[in-house]
């Protein structure tokens, strides 16, 4: 029995307005782009063989911006390729893969102006969540307020309503650290 060789890319968003992020929901349309700027750049038989079985959202983080994606080994590099080439994702209701949506989104539909860096490339999704780790450290310790709220950090998507019971409670860098290390581990493979 043959396995499939796969390797997971790292990748973050860089916004051109920070108010955007909360219209990216669950990445789905983010990885709907990928899939644009491959059918653009490869075309139908290029599209066909990079996003297979194998090409699939892994795990994704709005508050970081930061997700993992898997895809073919052999394809690999391509992919990397065409994620570099977006520029651009369509959020809406009835988002429909496919080119003719990349330069006519219609009604309902919002462009959200982004660029897409490849953090680090593995063969293993525990190394890929290793480097998430080491990003996400970088990520809060360095680019955001000493301490943040609760509510603050529940309306950006850390905690569910169980998880935070006592609302208001002041929560330092090291908490916020641990509770974005917490969602990476939880990662399937």
């Amino acid at each position: 029995m043959v396995r499939f060789k796969n390797r997971y890319l790292l990748c973050e968003l860089d916004l051109e307005r920070r108010g955007d992020r909360a219209r990216l929901g669950e990445g789905r349309d983010v990885v709907v782009a990928i899939r644009d700027s491959i059918l653009t750049t490869f075309g139908f038989i290029g599209e066909a063989q990079m996003c297979g079985p194998s090409f699939a959202l892994k795990w994704w983080s709005a508050p970081l911006l930061l997700m993992i994606v898997r895809v073919s080994r052999e394809y690999a590099r391509e992919v990397w390729m065409a994620t570099t080439l977006v520029t651009q994702v369509h959020v809406g209701s009835g988002s429909a893969p496919g080119p003719s949506r990349m330069f006519n989104p219609g009604k309902g539909f919002h462009s959200v102006k982004l660029r897409i860096s490849v953090r680090h490339m593995a063969g293993t999704i525990r190394s890929c969540q290793s480097a998430a780790a080491s990003r996400v450290k970088e990520i809060w310790l360095d680019q955001n307020p000493l301490t943040h709220t609760t509510e603050q950090m529940q309306q950006d998507g850390w905690f569910s309503s169980k998880a935070s019971s006592s609302k208001g409670m002041i929560v330092d860098r090291a908490t916020v650290t641990q509770q974005a290390l917490s969602q990476i581990q939880r990662l399937e493979p």
